[in-house]
């Protein structure tokens, strides 16, 4: 009924049916949905640093020094770069500039020959956009040369607080605040926000938001909380731009018509906008002019620099397309029967497409892809994984032989000296060898809905769009067609183009594969399908992208959501509701055998399970010792007793652990007794004569794992705990 009242044409069962699959209740789908429902949380959230920028923000003003936004060079940290230097320039005007190292001279982050031309230009204070959190050396730098330092970043923290004026970083939240997924623009966008309502009592005009946009879905965040209200918003006035009456920003009107996009789907900034930007450093270096792109009112410029873009991106694909093909050869002096992990490096490979060839060689080898470039002594580069290999453990199981790593479950970035890649290269495979013991068998591709040729069209796609911003978080839908076939294929500018039909109506349905040869499909044979729903408008039509085939009934190497036993509830703020179908497992798993055992249990009584369970609140190990022994003490003083379930609901941890901690507690003089309702009671304390740590610190060590093990679970993709459990 809700979806019917945005779409009152359409049915509305597959929007609804994804709604539910992706844990977006009634009661919270209509601010998912609607972004004029939803309350933005306010910059204030950020608490004293907020305050502590602003502060500083308006003595740079009055006093007129000179500030500098030091950007970074990838589309997130250049559109919070123009963000900055459009919503900063009234108040600061002639005093403000940018500095956008290069990426082929100087890398991310804060440098020190960066600041001393600063500091010799003048420059009292820097802002960073989505970069500067673990520069310490180089804050401390800039503080000898009496430069201070505001911090707008997302990115990893370091141990302590750096010595700034303030730092903005949605990393110091619990994972479950609405800004914790905050991309660097967005973060850029709250400390200008903030800035206006201390002096305008007002917020940053709307034209700024297609940057925010343009930066949030260019960086593959989550899009949950203030991340989607900002993607949706942003969307909006995207769109204005592609039509010249209402484009306020006109190098953003002539790249969605150089990528032939119309601004309105986030998909126009994944595959147009933003690789476009990204090129640019990529090739040139230099990505500097990207910010007078984005702002400049001249429109000769904007179009001659507009077309520069569009040549980066051309040469970026001639390069991917080079790298791959040197990366292919090298492939071939690896036995792929014995390899688990890809891992290949070479001098001559460009970083900057690294990770984008890694994610061709991991899908078309059904293997994490490992992809590296030497230079010198140091190996760098990208990871990227398959559907059902959490790359992020795997990786991070060798952690030792890395100088630098971080990353999610699909793709990673990582360093590592020469001299440590052969053995970084077995230990990680022989990791692999024994954690994934589904290997050998095909990934599984996770699908939202089963549907028919007939359901194809524009009905289904404004169901499916209604839901849009897609990203990481909330997935685009993969839809899956039984025993169909495919008719008139031909190649056209690295492609195939073909035709879809079945049973369900005579009528046939348009579609592409993107880098594949018509040679690849068989013609009137049945097939399974899993396809993507698009909107061609180069050629003004509805069609399907085509992501993978199978001969109809062969083999199914597919799990459909709607007919999988998981739904994914974590996290929901409000009750959920008790259904016959449902089975619900609200404790936070801390190993893999408290998913696995109720779900095979839901599937044996023809229920689903949700996962609903919460973010734990991160706790030290230490921390719940010692709330252990108070409640020990508690219940020796009062002489009271406690059931094993309300003691396990109070620390937040498992049955063995517990079993170990009560273990613990006797050894060092507790006197506990089990009474005949099975409740605990601590009847006496006895000093022990000789005090052992063993027991504790191993009790210790099992907690912080289990800690550990309860946040990967809040964090981890359903898809994979689909496949692992199955």
């Amino acid at each position: 009924d809700l979806v019917k009242k945005y779409l009152p044409t359409s049915e509305g069962i597959y929007a609804a049916k994804l709604l539910r699959q992706r844990g977006i209740l009634a009661t919270t789908a209509v601010s998912f949905l609607n972004p004029d429902e939803y309350q933005p949380t306010s910059p204030s959230a950020f608490g004293q640093e907020i305050k502590l920028a602003v502060r500083r923000l308006k003595k740079a003003v009055s006093q007129s020094e000179k500030v500098t936004i030091w950007g970074d060079f990838d589309a997130d940290g250049v559109t919070a770069t123009s963000l900055l230097w459009e919503g900063l320039g009234e108040f600061y005007g002639e005093n403000l500039d940018y500095y956008i190292p290069n990426r082929l001279r100087e890398s991310h982050g804060l440098n020190k020959q960066g600041i001393e031309k600063l500091a010799a230009k003048g420059t009292k204070l820097i802002i960073t956009c989505d970069t500067g959190s673990n520069n310490i050396e180089e804050i401390a730098y800039a503080q000898e040369l009496g430069i201070d330092i505001i911090i707008t970043d997302h990115h990893t923290l370091p141990e302590d607080r750096p010595e700034v004026v303030a730092i903005l970083n949605p990393r110091y939240f619990a994972q479950t605040h609405p800004f914790y997924h905050l991309s660097g623009v967005a973060v850029a966008y709250k400390l200008l926000e903030g800035l206006y309502l201390d002096i305008k009592q007002t917020s940053p005009t709307e034209t700024l938001l297609d940057l925010v946009a343009i930066g949030l879905i260019a960086d593959l965040v989550e899009l949950k909380g203030d991340c989607r209200y900002l993607a949706q918003k942003g969307l909006k006035q995207l769109q204005k731009q592609n039509e010249w009456e209402t484009a306020t920003r006109l190098g953003v009107y002539y790249l969605l018509k150089n990528c032939q996009r119309n601004g309105d789907r986030p998909t126009d900034i994944g595959y147009g906008i933003g690789p476009r930007i990204n090129a640019v450093s990529r090739i040139y270096g230099d990505s500097s002019f990207v910010v007078e792109l984005l702002t400049s009112k001249d429109q000769k410029k904007c179009q001659k620099l507009a077309n520069k873009a569009e040549s980066a991106n051309g040469r970026r694909k001639e390069l991917e397309a080079y790298t791959t093909k040197k990366v292919k050869q090298k492939l071939k002096e690896i036995d792929l029967s014995t390899t688990r992990v890809i891992v290949l490096a070479d001098s001559r490979w460009q970083p900057g497409v690294l990770g984008l060839v890694a994610n061709i060689i991991a899908r078309e080898s059904d293997r994490p892809t490992i992809l590296l470039n030497i230079e010198g002594e140091i190996a760098r580069g990208s990871a990227r994984s398959i559907s059902n290999i959490d790359l992020y453990e795997l990786v991070k199981s060798q952690v030792h032989l890395l100088e630098s790593f971080g990353g999610h479950p699909y793709a990673a970035g990582l360093s590592l000296r020469v001299e440590n890649l052969p053995l970084f290269t077995a230990a990680i495979n022989q990791v692999a060898r024994s954690k994934i013991n589904q290997f050998n068998s095909f990934p599984t591709l996770n699908l939202d809905l089963v549907v028919t040729v007939k359901d194809l069209g524009q009905n289904l796609f404004r169901e499916l769009k209604l839901l849009e911003p897609y990203g990481m978080g909330n997935p685009t839908p993969q839809l899956l067609v039984k025993n169909c076939t495919f008719i008139d294929n031909s190649d056209s500018n690295s492609k195939t183009t073909f035709l879809l039909k079945d049973d369900s109506t005579d009528a046939e349905f348009p579609g592409v594969w993107w880098g594949h040869y018509p040679d690849e499909l068989p013609l009137d044979s049945p097939c399974d399908v899993v396809l993507e729903l698009d909107y061609n408008t180069y050629d003004d039509r509805y069609e399907v992208r085509l992501i993978d085939w199978q001969p109809a009934g062969q083999n199914q190497h597919y799990q459909s959501q709607e007919e999988s036993g998981l739904l994914d509830w974590r996290n929901q703020p409000q009750q959920l509701p008790n259904h016959p179908n449902i089975s619900m497992l609200n404790q936070s798993p801390s190993h893999w055998g408290e998913i696995s055992q109720p779900y095979h249990l839901a599937r044996q009584k023809g229920q689903q399970l949700a996962l609903a369970y919460h973010q734990p609140l991160e706790t030290e190990a230490m921390s719940i010792w010692y709330q252990f022994i108070g409640i020990a003490k508690y219940l020796q003083r009062t002489n009271q007793s406690i059931s094993y379930k309300q003691l396990q609901e109070k620390l937040q941890i498992s049955d063995r652990t517990l079993q170990l901690g009560l273990k613990t507690l006797s050894q060092l003089g507790y006197t506990l007794t089990i009474n005949q309702d099975q409740t605990l009671t601590v009847t006496d304390f006895q000093q022990p004569l000789i005090k052992d740590d063993t027991l504790i610190n191993s009790f210790l060590n099992i907690l912080t794992e289990e800690l550990f093990q309860q946040q990967y679970f809040n964090q981890v993709p359903l898809d994979i705990i689909q496949n692992t459990i199955n």
